[in-house]
């Protein structure tokens, strides 16, 4: 009964580990026929994250000759900063994503400019070029409050985010106390062997 006791607690431990650990990409996939823009003005929100802008934010799946085409829907964005936070405030390790040119964009490359505000205070940019393909940003798994994605001149495909969420205070708890109580099942079964 101890061992069954003891393997839960230690189940359960790892679970609360494995939940903060775990990055989950957002690949825009809903819905899923034909050519497709459903607008989310001001913002969109999926897996615990929000997009939003001061124009207008969407998802898209591109026809012929109609932006950026990796063969799946991707948010697009207009012409103004998309900012990504938590949904409901609180930090998140962001991981990166995939970008590229979406409609309207006056030039072969834009500049764009990838603003990671840290989680204790200060900002990282990131600088890349944005074309007509899929490319893919690397941050890293940097601890961030938001994430300020700009410098298009027309509109920007976002697809593939990977992030991943900080535990809470509540599943730290649930770990420490997992860990003191196998900690003293293991000091309690060395006195009575003793």
């Amino acid at each position: 009964m101890k061992r069954l006791l003891v393997a839960a607690l230690c189940a359960a431990t790892m679970l609360s580990l494995a939940d903060g650990a775990m990055a989950t990409v957002i690949s825009f996939d809903e819905p899923t026929s034909g050519p497709v823009y459903v607008l989310y003005s001001p913002s969109y929100s999926e897996a615990s994250l929000t997009f939003s802008t001061t124009y207008q934010t969407g998802v898209w799946k591109p026809g012929p000759d109609q932006g950026v085409d990796n063969g799946t829907q991707y948010l697009i964005n207009g012409y103004n900063p998309l900012t990504i936070t938590k949904t409901g405030g609180g930090d998140f390790r962001f991981n990166g994503f995939d970008f590229g040119q979406g409609l309207y964009s006056s030039n072969a490359t834009d500049p764009l400019v990838v603003t990671l505000n840290l989680a204790g205070g200060g900002s990282t940019v990131i600088n890349r070029i944005s074309t007509g393909v899929f490319q893919t940003l690397h941050a890293g798994s940097m601890l961030v409050s938001s994430v300020v994605v700009g410098g298009t001149s027309g509109y920007l495909g976002l697809d593939n985010v990977t992030f991943g969420l900080v535990p809470e205070p509540e599943s730290w708890a649930l770990m420490i106390g997992g860990f003191g109580l196998v900690g003293a099942m293991a000091r309690r079964r060395r006195a009575v062997f003793a």
